[in-house]
């Protein structure tokens, strides 16, 4: 069922009243209004409005007068004179009021009866009546019943006739269980209780609220109670009706600020045993940053005492960190900031720290300086880098090995092709030759022969293409230079001018360093060739006493970001690897309509 706007009466239940209306806060302000009081009073923007500017001043009066009171008393009526929508004369209404005794905010349901209604014959005038006292018990019942808070009712007898859908959740009773049956056949535990007086004397007309009060059925959870006498027409106490509006996150906060308080007083208490004691380096700064202690700690970690530090200002401390930006961040703290540096590096002391800080606060919550405290972690970043070197020489040493498995499986597969393949081709071949010459054929056959041995042909050409890719013997027997330029040669169309600068020195590299160059500039050949759209290519390619350095340039497309084709991507992280096992270098400058150039330096002794 849908409720207004948490407030506990559900809007379905003010809908099918069938008299005008209203669910009004103390103020006056109209929380809703069901269809009858716009019918009757042509109310249509009521909702969210003042009930009082509808009523004229002297009515508004008379009704803020019945609402202001502290605890209004449920079953109250006032009379009240209300313009109806087609007239201009004001119709008397009798105006029930239903309270929520709730506080903060109270709610009124407002209920509008004529007060003059239309003639009914006298035997009818008893059982009118009776029907409006029932309507109106309905009416209170269903707005008890219906509440977001805990609400039981019990009898002068002390049996209980309301027992709400949260009392149920809260207690585990259903309300089937509960009615009918006395406080103390539910609730034994009160036999004997002090509480029980309280349900007594509410049954003599005196209410009562209990703040705070620890649930029995649920320990974690919290209530105000407000134990109301209920009245009938002639005031006298028919029952009882009790509320029980939860506030656990409210005392939860009072504990906690009460936790706080306390923690406080004993940090004040035992600060300066943690200072003095503490093997972490500590010490606390004003807010001039002058030093005011000094713990053992921070003399081990410093090197410097205690009495020649206090007093002093960071600045005169630590000249060369004065304006730097570990004191920026050190005021900071002052502005009530927490300051976190990890591995910041020591320059006095040559060591590397955590750097930890917090203001310091007075009880009233005003900064009043700051304390930090070092961690020593030296030791730890220096096994820190030595597991990632030793992780990366690992990752290098597998690359390594997977690089060396596929330059041999390539020289494998380079052989069979040149070894097998290609002399199967070039045997098959000989032999189309020989029969075409020896043959006489007719020109159907020796069309379709001829056509076969073509096919041979550029099998074996295509062999040989292959085989030369995978494992140039070119590379082996003469070298990077006369290799790069054949690879040239087949790669590059005729369409793009190339220039090429091979310089490979006197001696040669080894053969691992040829075969990574020679793979790396086939795989740049490649890219530039297949996705620059380029129509110049320059690669340069010399060796110095200590390295090998390649560049590559083109005057293609470019690119802002590493191309994402799968081919492409593939390639650069295959050029990237091969520069890591080599403990090299790869530095690419691209630009949009400009270009791209790819810089790489191979040491001439690998890792």
């Amino acid at each position: 069922m849908s409720m207004i706007a948490n407030i506990p009466i559900p809007a379905s239940f003010l809908d099918v009243l069938p008299h005008p209306a209203l669910l009004v806060c103390e103020e006056g302000k109209v929380v809703y209004r069901n269809d009858m009081a716009q019918k009757a009073f042509g109310w249509d923007q009521v909702a969210g409005g003042s009930v009082y500017h509808l009523l004229s001043s002297g009515e508004g009066l008379k009704l803020r007068q019945a609402l202001s009171c502290q605890i209004p008393e449920n079953g109250s009526k006032i009379d009240l004179a209300v313009s109806g929508k087609h007239s201009f004369t004001e119709a008397q209404y009798t105006v029930g009021i239903a309270a929520h005794p709730v506080k903060d905010p109270f709610y009124f349901l407002l209920s509008f009866q004529k007060s003059k209604p239309e003639p009914v014959r006298k035997h009818q005038s008893c059982h009118l009546e009776a029907a409006e006292e029932q309507e109106d018990a309905l009416h209170a019942s269903a707005f008890l019943k219906y509440s977001i808070d805990g609400v039981f009712a019990f009898d002068t007898d002390f049996k209980f006739k309301v027992w709400n859908p949260y009392m149920e959740k809260l207690t585990g009773l259903p309300e089937q269980h509960v009615l009918g049956r006395t406080i103390l056949q539910v609730l034994p535990y009160y036999n004997g209780d002090p509480e029980y007086h309280f349900f007594e004397q509410a049954l003599k007309g005196e209410p009562f609220i209990m703040k705070g009060r620890k649930s029995r059925f649920s320990p974690d959870l919290f209530h105000d109670g407000y134990l109301f006498p209920i009245r009938d027409t002639r005031q006298q106490v028919v029952g009882a009706i009790c509320i029980m509006h939860e506030v656990t996150q409210q005392m939860l906060a009072e504990e906690e600020a009460r936790g706080k308080s306390q923690l406080l007083q004993e940090a004040q208490t035992h600060a300066q045993s943690i200072l003095q004691n503490s093997p972490i380096a500590i010490f606390t700064f004003s807010p001039e940053l002058e030093v005011t202690s000094w713990n053992p700690a921070m003399e081990t970690l410093s090197g410097i005492p205690a009495h020649h530090i206090i007093g002093k200002t960071t600045a005169q401390a630590y000249p060369h960190y004065h304006n730097s930006s570990i004191e920026s961040e050190l005021k900071t703290v002052l502005l009530g900031k927490r300051l976190q540096v990890l591995k910041f590096k020591s320059q006095a002391q040559d060591k590397i720290v955590n750097v930890f800080a917090q203001p310091l606060l007075d009880p009233s919550g005003v900064v009043k300086g700051g304390l930090c405290y070092l961690q020593d972690v030296t030791e730890q970043v220096k096994l820190e880098e030595k597991n990632a070197a030793a992780a990366k020489e690992q990752q290098l040493a597998v690359m390594q090995a997977v690089l060396q498995a596929q330059e041999e499986e390539k020289k494998r597969m380079a052989e069979m092709l040149h070894n097998n393949v290609g002399q199967t081709l070039y045997a098959t071949g000989m032999r189309l030759k020989q029969y075409l010459a020896t043959q006489n054929l007719n020109k159907k056959h020796k069309a379709f022969l001829t056509g076969l041995e073509e096919m041979v042909t550029d099998a074996i050409a295509d062999t040989k293409k292959i085989s030369f890719e995978l494992m140039p013997s070119l590379l082996q027997d003469f070298g990077l230079k006369v290799a790069l330029e054949e690879l040239a040669s087949k790669i590059v169309p005729l369409t793009m001018q190339i220039k090429l600068d091979i310089d490979p020195g006197q001696k040669r590299c080894a053969p691992k360093l040829e075969i990574c160059v020679y793979r790396i500039v086939q795989e740049l050949m490649n890219n530039v060739v297949r996705h620059s759209g380029a129509t110049f290519l320059s690669v340069t390619v010399t060796k110095t006493t200590r390295q090998v350095d390649i560049q590559v340039q083109d005057n293609g497309v470019g690119y802002v970001h590493a191309p994402k084709s799968r081919r492409s991507g593939t390639g650069l992280l295959s050029i990237q690897n091969r520069v890591s096992t080599q403990g090299g270098t790869c530095i690419v400058i691209s630009k949009p309509g400009q270009g791209t150039t790819t810089k790489i330096t191979l040491p001439l002794k690998a890792r």
